[in-house]
Order: C-alpha cells, then structure tokens, then sequence
C-alpha cells in the first residue's frame, strides 16, 4: 500500500477550512454592501424626520414622497445591490482574482445572493419600523400623489423587490460595467407590470375598471412565476462569468499596427501642451468611453420632453396617462443619470487624475465632464420649446403645460444635484441609486420654498447653483484623489447652504412683520395678566326652542299661495321671544357670540317691527319691545364676554338696535317699560372698558397657546393675514396678534380722547390686509362703516374683523356726547 498523501482540490476536500472560507466569503460581501445599506437607511430616517416635524406645513409632493419610501427604498436596494456585488469587482478587477481562486463558482454566487437577500430584508424592516414610529399610517393611498403604485398590496411590492434584486445581478453579470447594468436592468424590472397591462387589455373590456386587489393579484402571480426563471439565468450567468477566461493571443501581423499607438514619443522630453484641443479630447473621452450609455440616456431624455409635450397637446396621450408619467419620471431618472457619470461613470476619477497629472486646468475639466449632458439636454430643452411654438393642437385637453422656464428649472436642479452626489460619492452603484433620491428631495425643497413659502424665483435660481459651485470648488482635490478635510468641509458648507438658502428671505420677512413694541409689552403684560385671572370663563351659548314650522316634505309637497304664507307667517309672530330664544342661566354670566343665532333673533324682531308699523295695536308693541329687551340683554352679557369676537357681534346688535330705536314710538315704550335698553346704549365708558378688557385679554391668552393652537374668538383668524405665503402664515400669526392689539389700542385711545381714527384705522387696514386692498375700498374705509344698510346678510358682513365700527356714529345716537 502506498503511503502517498493526495493533495485537495476543491473546496470539498476542506471540510475543516470550509466554515473559514464561507465566513470570509460573507464577511467580504457585506462589508461591500454595507455603506448601501447605511445610505439608504440614513436618507429614509432623514425623510422621516423631515416630515415629522415640519408635517402640518409640507407640501403635498414631499408628504407623497415620505409615504412611498417604505416602498422606495427596498426597491432602489433591489436595484443598487447587484450593480455593487457585481458590477463594482469587475470595475476594480475584484472579480477576476476571485474567480481564480480554487473556489467553484456556485458558491462565490450563492455567497453574493444570500447577502444580498439579507440587506434587503433588512431594509424592508427599517422602512416599515421608520414609517410605524413616524405615523405615516395616518396618509391615505387618495390623498398623494403615488395612488397608483400604493394601491399595490404591499406583499406584491415585496415579492417584485426580490425580483428586481435578481435582474439587477443577471444584468451586471452580463455587462461589463455597473451602469449599463443599470441601464438594462429598468426594463426587465417592469416585465410584470408590462405582462398585467396586456393581460387586463386581452382578458375582456380594456377599458374596465380594475381594483387595486385583482391588480396586486395579477402582478404577484406573474412575478412569482418570473422569479424561478430570473433566478436560473442569473445564478447560471454568474456560474459562466467566474470560469477561467483563456489568455489573449495577440496576432504579429493584424496587430502590430495597434501595438504602434502605445509606441512611446520620439521626443524624450514631453511637450507642455499634450492637448491641443481640450474640447475634442473630452468630447471623445466622454462618448467613446460609454457609447451606449450615452446614446440611452440621451434618448430617454428626448423622449421625455416629447412626451411632456403630448400630455397637453395629443388627446390619445390622455387614455394612457399613467404610462407618460412613466416615461416623463424616466426622463428625470436619465438626465439625474448623466449627472451622475459626469465624476463617477466610465472611471472618471482614474481619468481625470490622468490628465490632472499632464497639466489640465480643473475648471477645463470641470466643464469638459458636462460638456456631452449639457449638449443633451439642451437638444431636449429646445426640441420643447420648438414644440410649444409649432402647432397647438387640440386645445380642448384641459391638461396645463409646463412652461419652458419651469422644465429647465427642474431639469437643471435635478442634475446639478446628481453631479455632486456623483463627486461626493465616488461609487458608482451607489451614486446611481441616491442620486434620484436627493435630487427629488431637493426639487422638493426648492417647489416648497417657491409654492409654500412665496419665496422668489432669483433667489431659488442662485441657491439651485450650489451644487455646480460645490462640483468647481472641490474639483482640484478630487482630480488629484485627495479627498480630505478640506474636501469633506466644503461638501458639508454646501449641503448646509443648500438647506438653509432656500428659506433665509422667509426668516428675514418673519422677522421684519410688524409686531407690539418690547417696551409696550412689558407694560400691558402686568393689566392683561391681571383682567385674564380675573375674568369669568362661564360663558355660554344661546339655546333655541324649535319653530312652529312644517317638515321638509310639506314645504315641497304643499303649493304655497299668499294666504298660506302668511297664516304661517303669523304663527310665527304670535310666539313669544322666551319661546324662541333662550339665554341660558346664570342671568350674569358672558354669553359666547353666535352669529346664526344673533341674525336669527333680529330677523324675527325685524319682522315684528314690521309687523307693527303696519297694525299699530298694543299686542304687537309689546311684542316688539320684548325682542328689543331679549336682543339688548344679549349684547349686555356679550359685553361681558372676554373674546374680541363677542365685542364684535355686541356691536352689530347695538347698531341694529340704534335703527329701531330711531322710531319715537317704540323708544317712548322702552323709555317707560325698560328703561335699561336706552341705558346700555347710552353706556359710552362701559363699552370701550369691555372693547379693552377683551382685546387684552384675548391677546394674552393667545400668546400662551403653542404656535399651531387656536382658539375660536380669541387667537387671530387665518384670513387676516391672506397676503402671507401658507407656509409660514401661522408662524406670523402670534406676532401678527401682537401688532393688531397694538393698533387697536390705539383705535381706543384715539376714539376716547375725540381724536380722528382715521390714522389707526388705517393702520389696521394694512396689518390685517397688508395694502393689498385700497384703505377708502376696505372694510376700515368710512364707506363700509355706514349704518345706513339693514339687509340681513349685509348686518354682519366682516364679522370675523375687529374695529370696524368702533366710535361711528351710531355709538353717539343717544348720548350727550358726540364724536
């Protein structure tokens, strides 16, 4: 017998080492998929954070976006992960050490799909926990702007993630680089949603409504059976990718004339200008290296301007709707692409070192990487706007077209933002997958400031170069592949910048809004602290008793005539005012203002008066005199009240009752049966003392509220300040509160000393409408303040706007004193 050793040579044949290889063989994969994961889990968390504190003040587009990152995010895992595992080791050669190992290829595979399983697992669990703390649950799939693709169960979006995992790895073991892998892997990722759309136009009506269940049913069953076949062809394209590649042969005759273009100069010395034309050497650099990338993306940008242009113009574009906001947010996808391998595609960085090393300025190179994107985009931009002066088409399509500026805006802001992210992050998966992401955050940013915020549209422009001057700035150091501190500082000083830019006129104008004088607050703080304790909060509302009326259906059923009107009319007026409105006990306690309640009362009492103009018997004055007491005695315990809102509707009342206290009649019968109705009115002290006591009070105990909370009657109305942008309008409305106490004070001030108000009124007129309606046109103008008008729906028109009728003439009727 022999006692010659065998040497192993498979894997097999190392059972003890077996374990120790496959934990290498993981711990080298995550190590590689780790800063993805990192990546993508940070921007969620950002998100989240975004949208939790700012959520009541977001706009819609943002909030849709933070609701489908759940869903987003695995997806873009899904789609990077191959494109790293794989495409990332052939750039750096990785891939061909690796596969020179004694190792059978099915493990190297299996090792990268298994991590690849677990970092997506990982990131569906992270999504889901980030979106359950958040309370993003609360959003509905009909109010964002991602109905359609949340309508989806959320299973069927997990089972196609895995899917697209498995496409994106059999396109990087195919291609030769990680971005045409991506670039192959959009359309094999949208086989299942191709397939259901002809499934759905081929099993009956095409034009039947189908619901989102049989729509994440159909799509599950046809990713399910594409899975096994994905699965195949990947794992056995991966098998065939790692098998020894046999050594070149390098023919003498054939080619010996491609040899002679490595030949060095004849020159020992090397020339001070090895380029003549730096633009044609770019040019070449930046097509030749990625020929069909650049031809795809170009395209895909072309056709997106197109098809942005059909939606408003070519009704057939209609019925496919959901298909050209595909092929629209592909176009985006696209030129974010091309911002994207200006630094990181076809090896730029190893390139761009090259010719930092021969003399190339960094601003030469800065604009020769955008050199070929920018001729691209700029053949799309004109190709949309040579569109939108040819032929308009069917002009009956109620779809708006974005106009010129706004497309370029948002194409150059979503490239700008790809470019950095593409020097900032010198991998090229993972550049490619947070690229979009940012630059739609970004655009949101920016469509937030301008729409929410009001801010202007050249200061967006010069906060949207940021990124460029960053890319510039930082061009050196990344040509010369330092990327140190002074690298990581300047990339932060932007980021910074960007954040903060957008919303600096906004603090400056929050600022700037008028508000009460330090010096004024601190002494009315002490006399508001004061009334507020002292006030009595027992206020209440104004109960009614039902009507005599007849139902709905006799109103419709029964045809009225004269007679019929007015025997009901009568039965009407036949009641008693206690049968109608009561003033709830105790007899002093503040009454809450209701404004359907007070224009009820005086209508009935209106019609009273009426009524007794024409009969002029006893019976229907004391009817009337009664609903003169019950009205006087509900703006008495308004005036009680300490909400500025109550002082208002007071004195609507108190002017309604001067006009039928003009009748001699009926003001000889209060005279004689209550006489306190004509004390009140003549009370001139008493009711500016309640105007002051209201106003402080509501002021101070709106300023002790938190910023978003209101209070109905005493915090300031949305509307008075409609001329400040939605975003940051409550923000203001403290302040604004502030400003017009102040004012109106000084309205009481005015009016009680026998000076003119038309300074202080008009000092209201711009607060409360900041100018943008004319003072004389206004509601503080002497035109709306005329008591002339006793029309219903006219008594208590600006309501909701206070002083308006302070110290007109109405509140000298029945007084000594006069203004």
């Amino acid at each position: 017998m022999s006692n010659t050793a065998v040497t192993p040579t498979r894997l097999d044949d190392f059972p003890a080492r077996g374990a120790v290889i496959w934990r290498a063989l993981l711990w080298k994969e995550i190590r590689q998929i780790k800063p993805l994961v990192w990546m993508l889990v940070g921007i969620s968390a950002l998100i989240f954070v975004i949208i939790a504190a700012t959520r009541r003040e977001l706009n819609i587009t943002l909030q849709a976006v933070g609701t489908i990152i759940p869903l987003v995010m695995p997806a873009l895992f899904a789609a990077g992960c191959g494109a790293i595992l794989v495409g990332q080791e052939k750039e750096t050669r990785t891939l061909t050490w690796l596969s020179s190992l004694p190792l059978p290829p099915k493990y190297i595979v299996t090792t990268k799909l298994v991590v690849a399983v677990g970092g997506l697992l990982i990131m569906w669990c992270a999504s889901i926990l980030l979106g359950s703390l958040v309370g993003l649950a609360e959003t509905t799939a009909s109010t964002t702007a991602f109905a359609t693709l949340q309508s989806i169960h959320p299973a069927t979006w997990f089972v196609h993630s895995i899917y697209v995992l498995l496409c994106g790895f059999y396109t990087s073991w195919r291609s030769r680089a990680a971005f045409p892998a991506l670039l192959g892997m959009i359309p094999l990722a949208a086989v299942p949603f191709t397939l259901a759309q002809l499934w759905f136009a081929v099993s009956g009506d095409p034009y039947r409504y189908v619901d989102s269940l049989e729509r994440s049913r159909v799509i599950a069953v046809l990713t399910l059976i594409a899975l096994p076949v994905i699965g195949w062809l990947t794992f056995r394209m991966g098998q065939l990718r790692l098998r020894p590649v046999a050594p070149e042969k390098v023919r003498r005759d054939a080619d010996s004339q491609a040899l002679d273009a490595w030949r060095p100069p004849d020159r020992l010395v090397p020339t001070e200008q090895p380029f003549r034309h730096f633009t044609s050497a770019f040019l070449w650099q930046a097509i030749h290296g990625a020929r069909l990338t650049v031809v795809a993306l170009g395209g895909t940008v072309i056709i997106g301007a197109v098809v942005l242009w059909s939606i408003a113009h070519v009704p057939a574009i209609g019925r496919w709707g959901d298909t050209a906001m595909g092929f629209i947010g592909l176009s985006l996808l696209a030129v974010s692409w091309m911002g994207v391998s200006a630094f990181t595609g076809d090896g730029a960085s190893s390139r761009l070192k090259f010719l930092a090393d021969r003399g190339v300025r960094p601003t030469q190179a800065w604009l020769g990487r955008h050199l070929v994107a920018s001729c691209v985009i700029s053949c799309a931009l004109l190709l949309y706007v040579a569109l939108q002066l040819g032929p308009r088409g069917d002009t009956n399509i109620r779809v708006p077209e974005p106009s010129f500026l706004l497309v370029t805006l948002c194409v150059v802001t979503v490239y700008g933002t790809s470019q950095w992210v593409s020097q900032v992050l010198p991998m090229l998966a993972a550049s490619a997958l947070v690229a979009p992401v940012l630059s739609a955050m970004t655009l949101a940013w920016l469509s937030a400031a301008r729409g929410q915020y009001g801010v202007s549209l050249g200061w967006l422009v010069m906060c949207g170069t940021i990124p460029w001057f960053a890319t510039w700035l930082c061009m050196p150091s990344y040509m010369d592949g330092r990327r140190r501190w002074k690298f990581w500082s300047g990339s932060l000083l932007a980021a910074t910048a960007l954040i903060a830019l957008p919303f600096v006129p906004v603090a400056i104008q929050i600022r700037q809004f008028p508000r009460m004088a330090s010096s004024q607050v601190r002494n009315l703080a002490p006399e508001a602290r004061r009334l507020s304790r002292d006030a009595d909060d027992r206020a209440v509302s104004i109960m009614f008793e039902p009507l005599d009326s007849p139902s709905l259906n006799d109103w419709m059923n029964a045809e009225l005539d004269g007679t019929e009107s007015a025997k009901r009319m009568k039965r009407r007026l036949s009641l008693d005012p206690s049968d109608i409105v009561d003033l709830p006990a105790p007899p002093n306690a503040p009454l809450r203002a209701d404004v359907n309640a007070a224009s009820i009362a005086i209508d009935l009492a209106t019609l009273s008066h009426l009524d007794w103009q024409v009969t002029r018997d006893a019976d229907t004055m004391s009817r009337v005199v009664d609903w003169v007491e019950l009205i006087s005695e509900m703006a008495s315990r308004l005036r009680r009240s300490i909400r500025w809102l109550d002082q208002e509707v007071a004195d609507r009342i108190e002017i309604w009752l001067t006009q039928v206290l003009a009748d001699d009649d009926i003001r000889q019968a209060l005279a004689t049966e209550e006489p306190m109705v004509l004390e009140r009115l003549r009370n001139f002290e008493g009711r500016q003392t309640a105007r002051r006591r209201a106003i402080l009070v509501s002021w101070m105990r709106d300023s002790e509220l938190e910023w978003d909370e209101t209070i109905h009657g005493v915090s300031p109305l949305e509307f008075w300040f409609r001329d400040i942008p939605q975003g940051y309008r409550r923000s203001i409305m403290k302040q604004g509160m502030g400003a017009v106490t102040s004012a109106l004070l000084a309205l009481l001030e005015s009016g009680n000393s026998g000076e003119d108000t038309t300074p202080a009124r008009r000092r209201l007129n711009e607060l409360i409408h900041l100018q943008s309606i004319d003072f004389d046109l206004g509601p503080y103008g002497d035109r709306n303040r005329s008591i002339t008008r006793r029309q219903s729906y006219r008594r208590f028109e600006n309501i909701a706007i206070p002083g308006i009728q302070w110290f007109g003439a109405w509140e000298y009727a029945f007084q000594e004193r006069q203004p």
